[in-house]
């Protein structure tokens, strides 16, 4: 991680498919002011633990699929996502209020939509999280 990121405690990640035919599906870490047309993912970083949220799952579930999901649909989602045992950051909670402090700081891009209760992830689940909701979504 540079310093900056260690300094605001998240890496910035961008993901992006390869035209048909291409390579799989790509990420790298990168600047939060890089243009491009991929998407971007949030790893925020704290006490020796890197988190995805929901939010950024949902979304990157979006763009693997192509598909726009309506709210049934991320309900589904979210359902599917509970046996990757999330924690849920709360600024009601002593436990979980500096994961969520930190997360709500974040300047765009945002891994939320508004401030409320977020589900976060380990980051390490996000490759068995992506293939889980992928399949159920082609099946």
């Amino acid at each position: 991680w540079s310093e900056k990121e260690v300094a605001c405690g998240r890496r910035i990640v961008r993901f992006w498919r390869e035209p048909e035919g291409g390579e799989d599906d790509r990420a790298e870490p990168c600047r939060d002011d890089e243009p491009g047309r991929s998407m971007v993912v949030q790893c925020a970083f704290e006490v020796d633990e890197h988190h995805v949220t929901s939010v950024d799952l949902i979304a990157l579930v979006e763009m693997l699929t192509k598909t726009r999901f309506d709210i049934a649909g991320k309900n589904r989602i979210r359902r599917n996502l509970e046996g990757f045992r999330p924690v849920t950051a709360s600024k009601y909670s002593d436990a979980t209020f500096d994961l969520f402090r930190l997360i709500m700081s974040f300047a765009a891009p945002k891994p939320r939509n508004i401030e409320k209760d977020i589900k976060i992830f380990s980051w390490r689940i996000l490759p068995y999280a992506l293939k889980k909701l992928v399949i159920k979504h082609y099946s």
